[in-house]
């Protein structure tokens, strides 16, 4: 454990408002046309859980009375979130070059055609993946430990009933097409994979 001095604490500030500038311009560029008011919640709740467990971070972080990192831990965390950010943007690339809008909530319908290449090759939801990445990316490199408790326990879940059920959609849109997909490749890791 190092202790930070005033100009360190700043640049970690001024890392974390920087971040949350890039992530609020993705966030809002990003389309909410939602066509359906019973998927509304799958949409905007991990959204807001996204917002409040990045500020638990910051405010845990905040609120040690010694601020001190362990720079190992930091580092293992500007890996995850850098990790997590390519992806993101690799994931809503890869739609893209198909000729694909990427949108923000479940929508099926608007989706032409299955993407399995890029990072959808490997697995299902890089997209999500990348939000867990980022949100414990950021913990870790603050230390903050105590929030990548909470990002396991609120944020994991959600996302995982979304996955549940934009798969049901998928499976509805693309049949068997969708199924043999999902048997080849896993949904987030292969721990999480579910293949039937």
């Amino acid at each position: 454990m190092t202790q930070i001095n005033f100009e360190q604490l700043l640049a970690i500030y001024l890392f974390l408002g920087f971040y949350a500038i890039e992530r609020s311009i993705f966030a809002f560029t990003v389309p909410y046309a939602i066509r359906t008011t019973r998927l509304v919640w799958l949409t905007f709740i991990p959204f807001l859980t996204y917002i409040v467990l990045f500020f638990a971070s910051v405010v845990e972080f905040s609120l040690t009375t010694h601020k001190t990192l362990n720079y190992i831990i930091s580092i293992v965390g500007v890996f995850a979130l850098a990790s997590g950010i390519l992806l993101r943007y690799q994931a809503v690339r890869i739609f893209r070059i198909n000729g694909q809008k990427w949108m923000s909530h479940i929508d099926a319908e608007n989706i032409s055609a299955l993407i399995t290449k890029g990072p959808y090759k490997f697995i299902r939801h890089p997209y999500y993946l990348s939000v867990m990445l980022e949100l414990c990316g950021i913990a870790l490199f603050i230390n903050s430990f105590r929030t990548i408790i909470f990002i396991f326990l609120i944020q994991a879940p959600l996302l995982w009933q979304r996955i549940v059920t934009e798969e049901s959609e998928l499976i509805r849109k693309f049949g068997e097409q969708y199924l043999l997909y999902k048997k080849q490749v896993p949904a987030i890791l292969l721990l999480w994979s579910k293949k039937k």
